[in-house]
């Protein structure tokens, strides 16, 4: 898998979309919810009081619930973190609230030329 590279201090935003791990078809996530958290590494934390960033994704945000679209989006202040390499992942709540899959990724943050914020 590929590692995400994400500017220190920029925003950061990517297409997401999910699909059936079996036929590969586009979900419909109308009434779930989708969970982002990104950490140094994974643990069994159940409360994840290590993550660096986390975002909830439901509804509100989705780009096209019934095509299973969303778009994960950093900002400048989420990714104001130290340079270094860290792993992310989505897990999605299904509407009758079991837990569904993980996709986990790894990140590397890097720094760019210019660090003067406004």
């Amino acid at each position: 898998m590929a590692v995400i590279t994400i500017g220190r201090g920029l925003s950061y935003i990517r297409n997401v979309q999910i699909t059936n791990t079996q036929t590969g078809q586009p979900e419909d996530i109308t009434g779930w919810k989708i969970y982002f958290t990104m950490k140094c590494s994974s643990d069994t934390d159940s409360t994840d009081s290590k993550s660096l960033i986390q975002k909830l994704y439901d509804d509100n945000n989705f780009t096209d619930a019934s095509t299973g679209q969303f778009q994960l989006k950093l900002d400048p202040e989420d990714t104001q973190i130290p340079f270094g390499d860290y792993i992310f992942d989505f897990k999605t709540i299904p509407v009758d609230n079991q837990q569904g899959s993980t996709l986990n990724q790894p990140v590397k943050v890097v720094g760019t030329a210019t660090n003067k914020i406004k």
